[in-house]
């Protein structure tokens, strides 16, 4: 099944995110900004390269530098939909636009 307009979808996503943790300072915002470019890119995200020190090519910060341990299981749980366990990245999976 094909979903139209999925950048928008994911942008949406990023958008009540953001506004149901309006409190979040510079550093998640940011992250979650390079979490939502990569995934409007490729699809999806393996959950594991949240906790690489190369997402998405900034060498010092991965998952636990931008949030705090407890925030964290949050918000893997709410991008559930873009994340994937193991296995390739990319739109596997994940409605496509058009």
């Amino acid at each position: 099944m094909k979903l139209s307009g999925w950048p928008q979808v994911i942008e949406d996503h990023f958008k009540r995110f953001l506004h149901a943790y309006s409190a979040l300072t510079v550093k998640p915002v940011w992250f979650l900004s390079l979490m939502k470019n990569y995934t409007s890119q490729h699809g999806s995200i393996m959950t594991e390269k949240l906790y690489e020190a190369r997402f998405p090519s900034v060498p010092h910060e991965t998952i636990d530098d931008a949030f705090m341990a407890n925030d964290i299981n949050e918000l893997v749980a709410a991008f559930k939909t873009f994340l994937r366990e193991g296995g390739e990245e990319g739109t596997k999976g994940v409605p496509r636009c058009g």
